[in-house]
């Protein structure tokens, strides 16, 4: 390149080459750039764990105020009729319970719903009509991954309802014990004792309550409790009964076998003597 004598002397013409040396200066190779881009996945590796962890928690959280406030809402209830949480009927026919009837007129078809529903979703529509619980959505948890539906076929990621006729199985992410009172157990217990009420479920179609499972609301980590007493806990278990014989809550007087206490002290569903009167599991 031909440099006059003029551009040589001009400062402008010196300012020029600076910044073309300034330039080169900083410019990245490309083993820089590759090695630059190694550490931040290392990085973003050993990070998302921890913020996963974080979100789970906090989702956790928030499953356990929506237990909270469906107790809240199943206490009211209770408080009206005589002690007895709610015992859903078939909503497509006129069936008499301790509750009040006839369901399907309030949560039916004829009420505006887009179907007639039975089991805990014929509940939670009933809590919400009644307003006993005021936000559809509390029957959902953040965690929830999939719902099923009656047919056995699941809804990934479901949303949870805005309004009780949206309420429907697959978007309500835990089961109901029923057929209980906030009174004395019928054959044994004491007024002091709590009883398992609500829990995250597991999403299986099966009157019981199978152990969770890695897809489930939070893994086999364990589930968010609502007992009878209207107080909420954590259980760091995958089992809330009698599964196997291997599992932690194994034996009838295992303090962690939940569903056996319930059987123990109100009866044991479709035995003799107790027949239909027993509790029951619902929408698990």
């Amino acid at each position: 390149m031909l440099i006059m004598a003029n551009d040589a002397m001009n400062p402008r013409f010196h300012g020029f080459l600076n910044r073309r040396h300034r330039t080169a200066s900083v410019a990245f190779t490309l083993i820089e750039l590759l090695v630059v881009i190694a550490i931040i996945g290392i990085l973003a590796a050993m990070l998302l764990p921890a913020l996963n962890k974080a979100r789970e928690k906090s989702r956790r959280a928030v499953c356990l105020s929506n237990l909270k406030q469906i107790g809240v809402g199943m206490v009211s209830y209770s408080d009206d009729y005589g002690g007895w949480y709610p015992i859903p009927c078939a909503v497509g026919a006129d069936a008499t319970s301790v509750s009040p009837p006839p369901w399907a007129t309030k949560i039916g078809i004829i009420a505006g719903a887009p179907d007639n529903v039975q089991e805990f979703t014929a509940v939670a529509r009933l809590l919400v009509v009644s307003h006993y619980i005021g936000d559809p959505g509390v029957f959902h948890c953040p965690s929830d991954k999939r719902g099923i539906k009656d047919s056995g076929a699941f809804v990934m990621n479901p949303t949870p309802a805005t309004s009780w006729t949206q309420l429907e199985r697959y978007n309500i992410s835990y089961f109901y014990i029923s057929k209980m009172t906030t009174g004395q157990p019928r054959q044994g217990g004491s007024q002091t004792r709590t009883y398992m009420l609500c829990a995250d479920a597991a999403d299986q179609i099966v009157h019981k309550t199978p152990d969770m499972t890695p897809q489930d609301n939070h893994g086999t980590d364990g589930r968010n409790m609502l007992f009878t007493d209207d107080h909420v806990e954590w259980i760091p278990r995958a089992c809330v009964s009698d599964t196997s014989a291997t599992c932690p809550c194994h034996g009838d007087t295992n303090p962690f076998n939940y569903y056996g206490i319930i059987q123990q002290d109100w009866g044991e569903f479709g035995t003799a003597g107790v027949g239909d009167t027993g509790p029951q599991t619902l929408n698990d």
